[in-house]
C-alpha cells in the first residue's frame, strides 16, 4: 500500500479545507496497461499504476504533481516512490490513477537539480 496526498477535488468536485490522504493498492502494470489500452490511452514503463478496482479512493484534478509515499518497513523512513500524473475520471470502477515513477525519472533529475544525493 502507498499513501497519495493533496488539494485536489473531492467527491462533488468541492475543494478540500485541508490537505487530504488516501491508502491505495499499487495495481499490477500489465493490468492497468490493457485498461487503458482499451481506452486509447498508453501506459508506459515510467509510470505506476494505484487504487482499487471498484474505484473510491483517487487522485483528482489539483492532485497533479503530489507525491506518492510509502513507508521502507525496514528504517522505517519514508520516501517519494511517484507523483500524481493522470487518471481518467476519479475514483471511477475500473479506472486506476497513474503516476510518474520517481526512480525511472531519477538520472534526469539529478541531472537537472545537480543534486545527487538526497
Amino acid at each position: 500500500m502507498v499513501f497519495v496526498s493533496g488539494w485536489g477535488k473531492q467527491f462533488q468536485h468541492r475543494l478540500p479545507d485541508s490537505l487530504m490522504e488516501i491508502e491505495v493498492p499499487i495495481v499490477d502494470h500489465n493490468q492497468c496497461r490493457s485498461v487503458y489500452a482499451a481506452l486509447g490511452r498508453q501506459v508506459t514503463d515510467d509510470m505506476i499504476c494505484a487504487g482499487l478496482q471498484q474505484g473510491g479512493s483517487d487522485a483528482c484534478q489539483g492532485d497533479s504533481g503530489g507525491p506518492m509515499v510509502v513507508m521502507d518497513r525496514h528504517t522505517l523512513h519514508w520516501f517519494l516512490a511517484a507523483t500524481v500524473s493522470w487518471g481518467d475520471g476519479c475514483g471511477e470502477d475500473n479506472k486506476y490513477g497513474v503516476y510518474s515513477d520517481i526512480q525511472k525519472s531519477l538520472a534526469w533529475i539529478q541531472n537537472v537539480t545537480g543534486v545527487k544525493n538526497f
